[in-house]
């Protein structure tokens, strides 16, 4: 990516309209690395409020939510005409220790996970198709509805 800085900034950086869905998608990336062939490799950090071991919905995040996330910042990249690798890097930090004096240390995992490009378009698409369609009726079981006039 030829200007960082904007790949960084969510107002400016990874931005592509799809007129079809009449949709914009746009994010802001953590990091990107550039392999020496010149590939795009998203990266993401993360940071666990308590010891890895014991954050469970860190491990559920990494299945679904971190994947699909490094996925749309790969789709937006191929689309904004860069070739990427068919994965990104996940960058957890977690805290390890405090010292006495009240300094953090932390660890890393560093994970990495394939992108499935298709996979994070698709999302786009249902969201958007969601998102212009009206509401099915009311069955009484709708949280979204309940309290609603």
């Amino acid at each position: 990516v030829d200007d960082f800085a904007n790949a960084q900034n969510y107002n400016v950086g990874l931005i592509y309209d799809d007129a079809s869905l009449d949709s914009r998608l746009n994010g802001g990336l953590d990091e990107l690395f550039i392999t020496k062939d010149g590939k795009c490799v998203p990266v993401d950090f993360k940071t666990s409020y308590g010891p890895k071991d014991r954050d469970k919905r860190y491990e559920d995040d990494i299945e679904y939510g971190y994947q699909i996330q490094l996925s749309i910042y790969a789709f937006l990249l191929q689309k904004l005409k860069h070739e990427t690798e068919s994965y990104g890097l996940l960058l957890h930090y977690y805290p390890k220790n405090i010292q006495e004096n009240g300094d953090f240390e932390f660890g890393v995992d560093i994970v990495k996970m394939p992108v499935k490009v298709k996979d994070a378009y698709n999302l786009w698409k249902d969201g958007a198709t969601l998102l212009k369609s009206s509401c099915p009726p009311d069955k009484g079981d709708c949280d979204w509805c309940k309290g609603r006039p």
